[in-house]
């Protein structure tokens, strides 16, 4: 199968109306290796499928460049646009978008024989192709017969069976259940590593960005915040939108005011001070992030702990979510263990100052 990597520079797109107009996507650089798990990630409305249009074809950027390996595909300037065929893409949409009236043979075979390939080489593809994901027995049944996660197989057969340069998908998972997804994560997973292929992959879902991406872009209105391997973002947000976007929970954002006493520096939270390496400005305002399960609950007193009231608790089985507040602000502490904590009882919790993230009054890291 050919692959190939991708670049993409200044890429913008508008959409106007009669009443205003906005901007998808602003001033998009990236590039994607060869054969790499590429995750676009971020909430709805940031960009994401606009930006996966662009690349396929179906939509015209209003600046910018796009590279298939060395070969230009778009670029406004020059006034070229290369249409999806010429790209030699294979795109994976939310809904199936199956042929009803089609068997499965036929809705995978569709795209080779509009390429007008031979019907034998056309039954070799399906066939194979149709293996690797186990729907084989299913090739004469129709889409109505099938199950969600069947139905999804059959979309991803019909875009791979074309030997696709670039594999794009666009929240292919989302309309199946929980338990299913999971496990066509892990299928969509290994058959990538196996084919090599170039793979770009949108979605709002975090725990589908971490498991999937070699690496990872999270956008917001349009623009890319940071760029990463899942572990990198996760322990390195640049952001306090990166840093309350990933994680489940998400990453405690706390105001906090800096202070110094006796040589050292603070942050005060209500009536609470948290002592941290990091020097920063004597009474400046900033942002304090710890992750839920890098609070720890002691049972005996020790420097720098302090206790907290809890208001919820939340039970998953594995762990459990303790609700609490620090002055006006609330943190969550996640445990991995069911506790039998109820509401209102006191815990002694010990945050420890490497496992703080701090951030400016602007939202950056300043780390």
């Amino acid at each position: 199968m050919r692959t190939c990597s991708l670049k993409i520079r200044n890429l913008t797109k508008r959409f106007r109306s009669i009443y205003r107009e906005v901007t998808a996507l602003k001033d998009i650089n990236l590039e994607v290796e060869e054969g790499e798990f590429f995750v676009i990630l971020g909430p709805s409305g940031c960009g994401k499928s606009t930006f996966l249009n662009i690349l396929a074809g179906l939509e015209k950027p209003d600046k910018g460049k796009v590279w298939f390996g060395n070969r230009l595909v778009v670029s406004v300037e020059d006034g070229l646009f290369l249409s999806p065929r010429e790209r030699n893409v294979a795109m994976v949409f939310q809904s199936y978008a199956l042929y009803p009236h089609m068997n499965v043979f036929e809705n995978i075979a569709f795209p080779l024989r509009v390429a007008g390939l031979p019907g034998e080489e056309i039954e070799v593809r399906v066939n194979r192709v149709a293996g690797m994901l186990d729907i084989a027995e299913l090739l004469h049944s129709r889409p109505r017969e099938l199950s969600g996660g069947q139905r999804q197989r059959v979309a991803i057969a019909r875009a791979l069976v074309r030997n696709p340069s670039v594999f794009l998908l666009d929240e292919p998972l989302s309309n199946l259940d929980a338990q299913l997804r999971q496990k066509m994560r892990a299928e969509l997973k290994a058959l990538q590593r196996e084919l090599r292929v170039t793979t770009l992959y949108v979605t709002h879902d975090q725990v589908e960005a971490m498991t999937l991406g070699d690496r990872i872009a999270i956008l917001k209105d349009g623009e890319v915040q940071q760029v990463g391997n899942p572990l990198e973002i996760y322990h390195n947000p640049s952001n306090i939108f990166v840093a309350g976007f990933i994680g489940t929970p998400p990453m405690n954002l706390l105001k906090a005011r800096a202070i110094m006493e006796h040589g050292s520096c603070f942050l005060k939270i209500g009536d609470i001070k948290i002592k941290i390496k990091a020097e920063v400005v004597k009474g400046k305002e900033i942002i304090m992030g710890i992750r839920p399960e890098d609070i720890e609950v002691v049972k005996e007193p020790v420097t720098g702990s302090f206790e907290v009231r809890i208001t919820l608790v939340e039970h998953l089985g594995t762990e459990s979510i303790l609700h609490t507040n620090i002055g006006k602000n609330r943190l969550l502490i996640k445990l991995k263990e069911d506790v039998d904590y109820r509401e209102g009882d006191r815990v002694r919790i010990l945050i420890r100052p490497e496992k703080i993230h701090l951030f400016d009054e602007n939202g950056k890291s300043l780390r």
